[in-house]
């Protein structure tokens, strides 16, 4: 069973001095399902799925301005900022689900995409006026049947 590099919550403000917990696959899974189901309850999980994702030899994610437009607005705000990050960490954990799930390296941008959506939905729950185009588009385009086309053309090199 692979294993994981995974910064302890508490230790996850001085990156440079953590110490390692090996974390296997499985108790990986279960994080990812957790932060899913749950994303608004631990920043720290956020954090340290990214730099999981980061450390894994068996996971590949490709990170996109096509696929992660919202990485490149300007607007400051906390709550703006906050949704940002947010909607980067659904992305690499649902993209590294999916690889740990099937056993096989390899991006998966189609599944990053659905884990934003749902927790967009999530975010649209707690605060009804947020909106962001793309998703709201994306939305739609998942409504329609026609969302794992469209993120196959946006994930296609020199796009």
């Amino acid at each position: 069973m692979a294993s994981i590099l995974l910064t302890a919550p508490a230790e996850s403000q001085a990156r440079d001095s953590t110490r390692p917990t090996i974390l296997p696959s499985g108790s990986l899974l279960t994080l990812i399902d957790a932060f899913l189901t749950r994303p608004f309850a631990n920043p720290d999980l956020r954090t340290a799925l990214i730099d999981s994702a980061e450390a894994r030899s068996d996971v590949a994610i490709t990170i996109s301005q096509q696929l992660l437009p919202w990485i490149l607005e300007t607007d400051t705000t906390v709550f703006r900022r906050a949704m940002r990050a947010l909607f980067l960490s659904a992305f690499v954990a649902g993209n590294m689900r999916e690889q740990l799930v099937s056993r096989v390296k390899g991006d998966q941008p189609y599944a990053g995409v659905v884990a934003v959506l749902d927790v967009y939905l999530m975010v649209r729950a707690r605060a009804p006026a947020y909106r962001q185009p793309t998703l709201d588009e994306w939305l739609h385009l998942r409504e329609q049947g026609k969302l794992r086309q469209h993120v196959a053309q946006l994930a296609q090199p020199g796009k």
